[in-house]
C-alpha cells in the first residue's frame, strides 16, 4: 500500500520563517521584503520581529502569505567576563488575528521607542501579568508551554549563535522546530547547517521538525542588481506542503510537519510503498535515506549528469526515516524524521 510521506495533491510554498522588519532592527519594511521575497519565489514570509506581535494581514494575498510572530530572547545573567548564553524561540501565531503576545514585559522592549511599550501596556496586548524570564532549562521549557497553550508554533533558533550546548538544548520540551540553518547566523560566521545536531536530538528520541530561515534584518542593504555574498536573504528556507495559501491550510500543514529544510534543492514527491522509498527531485548530486538504526542507502549520479529521482530500500527495524538531497554545490534539502510506526 502506498503511504506519502510528503502529501500528495499539494503545492509547496517557498517559506522564509524567521525575518525581522523596520517593525524591530531590519532595515526593510514588511512591503519590501515581501516584494524581494516573491521575486525569488517565496510565497510565505513569518515576520518575527523581537518582542512585537503585530499582524501583517494586509499583506497576504493570492499568491502571497504573512504569517504573524515574534522572536523572543531568554538571556543567562553576564559572567565576570562578559560572556552570556542566550535562547531565542521564535512564536509564530497559529490564529492571524491574535495580536496578543505570551511572556510579555516592557523591560524586554529594548528595541524600542517608548510609545510601542506604551501601545503594548495600554492596550493590554498581552496574556496574564508582566512575565519574567528566567534563563534555565525549566524556565525555557514553561515559556515554550505557554506559548504552546496561547497557540503558537514554536521553534528552537540558532544553536550556535545562541552559544548553547546540545547537551542543554536536549533538555528543552515540546517545542515544534528546530532550526537546522540559519543563514544570517551563516554570514556571519557563528553558526552553520546544524544537521548533525538534529540527527543527535532524533537518536535522543525528540522529534522537532526541522526549521530553516533567513533571520534576515538586511545589513548592509542590497541592490538587486548586485552580487548578493553579503546579503543575509534568500539562503535557507523551509518548504511547505499545503492544498492551498490559506492562513489555516498552511499552520495545519506545519503542525503536521508537512515541510522540509533546504538550502537549494526542491524534493517533488516522497512516499513508501512495499518495502521501498521513492523520492523525485530537482536535479541533484545524490540522495540518501539515513535511519535510526545505522541502516543507510545512497544514490548518486556516476557520470557527472545529475539524478532526479531514487528508489531506496527500507528495512522494517529502521526506527525513523528521513531524507536528504544534495545538489553540485553541497547545497542540501532535508526531510524530518518519519516514524516508522507512522505508516508500517
Amino acid at each position: 500500500m502506498r503511504k506519502y510521506l510528503l502529501p500528495e495533491n499539494c503545492e509547496l510554498y517557498k517559506a522564509n520563517l524567521h525575518s525581522h522588519s523596520t517593525f524591530s532592527d531590519g532595515k526593510l519594511t514588511p512591503e519590501e521584503m515581501k516584494a524581494e521575497y516573491m521575486k525569488r519565489g517565496y510565497s510565505i514570509i513569518a515576520f518575527t520581529d523581537h518582542e512585537v506581535l503585530f499582524t501583517h494581514n494586509e499583506l497576504s494575498d493570492e499568491n502571497f502569505l504573512a504569517l504573524n510572530g515574534s522572536e523572543i530572547s531568554i538571556e543567562q545573567p553576564a559572567e565576570e567576563n562578559g560572556f552570556f548564553k542566550v535562547c531565542h524561540l521564535c512564536l509564530i501565531s497559529k490564529d492571524k488575528n491574535n495580536m496578543k503576545q505570551v511572556c510579555f514585559h516592557p523591560n524586554y522592549l529594548w528595541y524600542f521607542p517608548d510609545e510601542i511599550a506604551d501601545l503594548f501596556v495600554n492596550e493590554k496586548r498581552y496574556f496574564g501579568e508582566f512575565y519574567n524570564r528566567v534563563y534555565s532549562v525549566d524556565g525555557i521549557n514553561e515559556i515554550i508551554k505557554i506559548a504552546k497553550e496561547h497557540n503558537f508554533f514554536v521553534t528552537y533558533n540558532h544553536i550556535g549563535w545562541n552559544r548553547e550546548s546540545l547537551v542543554f538544548v536536549s533538555q528543552l520540551e515540546n517545542y515544534d522546530g528546530f532550526e537546522v540553518c540559519n543563514y544570517r547566523s551563516v554570514k556571519e560566521g557563528k553558526d552553520f547547517y546544524n544537521i548533525a545536531l538534529y540527527e543527535d536530538l532524533l537518536r535522543q528520541g525528540k522529534r522537532p521538525f526541522p526549521i530553516a530561515g533567513d533571520d534576515n534584518h538586511n545589513i548592509p542593504l542590497f541592490d538587486t542588481s548586485t552580487d548578493l555574498d553579503f546579503c543575509d536573504s534568500f539562503g535557507a528556507f523551509t518548504y511547505i506542503a499545503a492544498p492551498d495559501l490559506s492562513y489555516e491550510s498552511v499552520v495545519a500543514a506545519m503542525e503536521k510537519g508537512d515541510l522540509y529544510v533546504s538550502a537549494g534543492p526542491k524534493i517533488k514527491s516522497l512516499y513508501y510503498e512495499d518495502g521501498n522509498y521513492y523520492i523525485e527531485t530537482s536535479p541533484v548530486r545524490e540522495i540518501f535515506l539515513r535511519a535510526g538504526n545505522r541502516h543507510s542507502f545512497r544514490v548518486a549520479s556516476s557520470d557527472g549528469k545529475p539524478i532526479t529521482s531514487a528508489v531506496l530500500e527500507g528495512f522494517e527495524n529502521d526506527i525513523y526515516v528521513r531524507f536528504s538531497a544534495i545538489d553540485f554545490e553541497g547545497n542540501a534539502a532535508d526531510t524530518r524524521a518519519y516514524d516508522l510506526k507512522e505508516f508500517i
